[in-house]
């Protein structure tokens, strides 16, 4: 409910907003940061570096946020859950989710590294940018999807990147690689 497409010039881009006050009830049977019960973003999509210092928030710890919504798609639940937010903050800022592929055997393992590398702990380490998340996303997008985003991702021979990891998807699994839709 927190993604939009922003219209561009000559593209769309996903964008992750959250305007909202999330309270003690939006987390079930957990505490507040606060007296109040009031936090500024989802708990559960907050990147390690907004809950060790909010002032480290960046556009990387969006990223982080599309890597969790992005293994919340393929497996069916989030990477950390507990029943109280400090239990579920120590698991964000330790990073050991359990891997995609052991909950969900038939993700590529190619598209498994593309989510852990967004949900790196350290921001420098995910992706350079959300445009080289979407090309690295790219190769496993339904052929609509892909063909829609393809320009998008574009760049100056930036495609062959794309083409590289297709082959390698390709290579890597006999099985029906999930698509990704919008």
């Amino acid at each position: 409910q927190n993604i939009f497409l922003a219209v561009g010039p000559h593209s769309m881009q996903p964008k992750v907003l959250d305007f909202g006050i999330s309270t003690g009830d939006d987390f079930q049977g957990a505490g507040s940061l606060t007296g109040t019960g009031a936090m500024i973003g989802t708990p559960f999509y907050l990147a390690p570096e907004q809950i060790v210092d909010s002032r480290a928030a960046g556009p990387n710890s969006d990223q982080y946020a599309l890597g969790v919504i992005m293994y919340e798609c393929l497996t069916g639940q989030r990477p950390f859950e507990a029943d109280s937010l400090f239990v579920v903050f120590q698991a964000i800022v330790s990073g050991n989710p359990v891997l995609p592929t052991q909950l969900r055997p038939g993700i590529p393992l190619a598209l498994e590294e593309v989510v852990l590398r967004a949900m790196n702990l350290s921001p420098a380490a995910r992706f350079p940018s959300i445009v080289a998340l979407g090309r690295a996303v790219l190769p496993f997008a339904s052929p609509k999807m892909r063909s829609i985003w393809e320009e998008a991702f574009a760049g100056s021979g930036e495609m062959a990147v794309v083409d590289e990891l297709s082959a390698a998807v390709e290579a890597s699994s006999s099985a029906p690689v999930p698509a990704l839709s919008a």
